[in-house]
């Protein structure tokens, strides 16, 4: 059948043909519904539909993954494949945060902004960077120019949000692509630390292969291994610590170390590896809480200490294991 007679049929069946023309085969791999939208797209040949071009139903449609509406309403040279709502999201950002590779492949076809950016600064790259399996969509979008670089009005780049994600595929996509390993966000945050926070390991691999930084520091002062620490991730604290991550490595403000922070929140695990890497037990920081404080200026008379050691934070936050592994009458159960 060929394209404007397809795009010609009345409005009761015009879907039923599109979504049966939309499987069928053309040269090079663009199907012949496809080669329809652009025929008529350029030679400005409409279609009858039930009613008139309905931005917010191409939206929609886009997002639901309804390949065959979605072909019939961009038939129409005069619909706008960068209608966007409210949130500034386009059909290209709906078929890419749902994963419709398809509806993405028509609406690039159709003229589709890859660079186009939501209320947030995000580019369909982002938002398919933020969703599990949206491997191929994220290689579509690449393929059809996104920049691997782009900045949300957070600085967000692509990368620190399939880091963050824990998205391997995606990430080893990203870095293929050379998408700078060490950008940050505008709280300092790069790819290792928001990967180290949340306990991605596959992610932290990849990025110290890549050569991340393992002793980047946020606005806090804080390092990968001080969020891997706090989380109780102990199999990326290893990581971070083969990689060369400074077991004393002090923040701003409380100077406090990683070991400090396992302490505090009890991460037993993380404890003891920290302290098989050579971490000082005796180490001062400031108080972590008012209450702390007080504790701290209570012990200000003995040898002239100041601050609080990680025994004095496991004591003062009741954490039974991390005391007596601290105070030399706990287990140990294996170091990096």
């Amino acid at each position: 059948m060929p394209p404007e007679m397809l795009l010609e049929v009345s409005s009761e069946d015009g879907v039923e043909a599109i979504t049966a023309f939309v499987n069928s085969k053309a040269v090079n791999d663009v199907t012949a519904a496809l080669t329809a939208v652009l025929t008529t797209r350029r030679r400005g040949v409409g279609v009858r539909p039930a009613q008139t071009i309905d931005e917010e139903t191409l939206l929609r449609s886009s997002g639901t993954g309804d390949e065959a509406e979605v072909l019939r309403l961009l038939s129409d040279p005069a619909a706008n494949p960068n209608a966007h709502i409210w949130s500034g999201y386009t059909p290209l950002h709906m078929a890419s945060t749902h994963m419709h590779k398809a509806v993405a492949e028509v609406l690039l076809w159709s003229g589709a902004d890859v660079a186009a950016q939501d209320t947030l600064g995000h580019t369909p790259l982002h938002r398919a960077c933020q969703r599990a399996g949206c491997t191929e969509i994220v290689k579509l979008l690449l393929k059809a120019g996104s920049d691997v670089e782009a900045r949300s009005h957070g600085s967000w780049t692509p990368l620190l949000l399939a880091s963050r994600e824990g998205l391997v595929e995606v990430v080893e996509v990203l870095l293929g692509e050379r998408a700078e390993v060490d950008a940050r966000s505008k709280d300092g945050w790069t790819p290792l630390h928001l990967a180290s926070k949340n306990g991605f390991s596959e992610v932290v691999k990849l990025l110290l292969q890549a050569g991340a930084n393992v002793e980047a520091t946020g606005k806090n002062g804080w390092t990968p291994l001080h969020l891997a620490s706090k989380n109780g991730f102990s199999e990326v604290v290893k990581l971070l610590l083969q990689a060369g991550a400074n077991v004393e490595a002090v923040s701003k403000g409380l100077a406090s170390t990683p070991l400090h922070v396992a302490s505090t929140w009890g991460h037993t695990w993380v404890v003891e590896v920290l302290m098989g890497a050579g971490a000082d037990a005796k180490a001062e920081c400031k108080a972590l809480m008012g209450e702390a404080r007080q504790l701290a200026s209570s012990k200000g008379g003995e040898g002239g200490r100041k601050g609080m050691t990680p025994l004095d934070l496991a004591q003062y936050y009741r954490r039974a294991e991390v005391v007596a592994l601290l105070s030399g009458k706990g287990r140990k159960r294996g170091g990096i």
